[in-house]
């Protein structure tokens, strides 16, 4: 968990000066969650 925590601030610097990777940042953020949120929700399904 740190280790994405740290890339996301690395992100975040990176977006600073590159103002066009905001687009892309959000949308890799968004596809992360989604993704995130479908594996707990297999695990849920699984465990019961």
């Amino acid at each position: 968990m740190l280790d994405a925590v740290e890339g996301s601030k690395a992100l975040m610097g990176y977006a600073d000066e590159h103002p066009r990777a905001w687009g892309k940042i959000i949308n890799a953020k968004l596809d992360l969650a989604s993704t995130m949120r479908s594996e707990i929700e297999a695990l849920r399904n699984f465990s019961n």
